[in-house]
């Protein structure tokens, strides 16, 4: 039992390296500032342009569930955490910052993040994400027809850029090019996996509850959902594999990230080697994710084109963290089955 303690302190440490969770409870511009100043790796990081960027991500469909069945609304955030969260952002100028905020698919949404920026005469570029959805379009529960032109499988993605489109080199790319893309000219990302509820990271009804106090659905969970647990945002959209290809699309070496959701990029980050600070809702969402990303971090050590690979260690974990391990691949094999069944209907 002493051991698997030690083991799982250094498999904390290993994840620390480069992801940190904070709180920020001043829901102000200033109070985001506070928070941010003290995570080093990421507030002190220099960068060089078309090398190395620090990236500021607010993702909107992971702040708030706010209507009565989530898993069929996309939710467009509210409040002065979300107002707070777009001052911080068009507020960043450093020399090699790129802001991108995506709209969770939600058109409400996406004229909120217009309106706030044209007031602040602040420029943003737009990219478009394609989902390859084998479901409606939505979180894949809770929908069963498919009216016409209903599909909700593209999203899009604000860049506040640092400096003028013409100082910035234009690069290969090798992932969710479906129409062609072959490099950074094209403003559209295709053939993009879809995150199914499933495949997220799980928590009690009650738990969410507490992390979300004054969430307003009248139904915790839809009922054809068959699981144990339910995600912290239904319509969670972005993978793993998603966010990886984007770290690496956009020279990204240090993110902040003000709407961590359930920690996928957090995640990623942590494979890449790129440093990682994400801004939670409260103590509780911040020990979510805490949980979930030293959980990852057993799996991660192990595999050699992890950064936080280390050989000796990970033989260690795998005799003390068996059951751990064994279960983190039974959810992705099941998930992949899932996958390959939708895609069969």
């Amino acid at each position: 039992m002493r051991e698997r303690q030690q083991l799982w302190v250094k498999a904390q440490n290993q994840r620390k390296r480069f992801c940190r969770y904070v709180v920020c409870t001043n829901k102000t511009k200033e109070g985001l500032d506070a928070v941010v100043m003290k995570a080093s790796s990421v507030f002190s990081f220099t960068g060089k342009l078309n090398e190395a960027h620090r990236a500021y991500v607010l993702s909107c469909d992971l702040l708030q569930e706010l209507e009565a069945q989530p898993w069929n609304t996309f939710t467009c955030p509210k409040g002065p955490a979300f107002e707070a969260r777009l001052a911080y952002m068009s507020s960043r100028s450093g020399p090699v910052d790129v802001c991108f905020l995506f709209d969770g698919r939600s058109r409400n949404a996406r004229r909120a993040v217009e309106d706030h920026f044209d007031k602040a005469k602040v420029a943003l570029e737009e990219t478009w994400i394609v989902y390859a959805s084998t479901c409606s379009g939505g979180s894949g529960v809770g929908r069963s027809r498919k009216v016409c032109r209903a599909s909700s499988t593209k999203e899009v993605m604000y860049c506040k850029l640092p400096v003028a489109r013409v100082r910035l080199t234009t690069k290969p790319r090798q992932k969710f090019t479906a129409v062609g893309e072959d490099s950074t000219f094209h403003i559209t990302i295709t053939g993009v996996p879809l995150a199914r509820p499933s495949s997220l990271p799980r928590l009690s009804i009650d738990d969410k509850k507490a992390i979300f106090p004054s969430m307003t659905q009248t139904e915790a969970k839809p009922t054809t959902w068959v699981h144990e647990g339910v995600p912290l945002f239904w319509n969670e959209g972005k993978t793993q594999a998603f966010w990886q290809e984007w770290i690496q699309m956009f020279d990204i070496k240090a993110i902040v990230d003000v709407s961590p959701g359930s920690g996928q990029l957090g995640i990623a980050a942590v494979h890449l080697g790129a440093p990682y600070v994400g801004v939670c809702c409260d103590e509780r969402h911040m020990s979510l994710l805490t949980n979930i990303a030293d959980r990852d971090a057993l799996r991660s050590i192990g595999e050699s084109t992890s950064a936080v690979y280390q050989e000796e260690l990970s033989v260690h974990i795998a005799e003390h963290f068996a059951d751990v391990l064994e279960e983190l691949n039974a959810e992705e094999a099941s998930d992949d089955e899932e996958e390959a069944d939708k895609a069969k209907e």
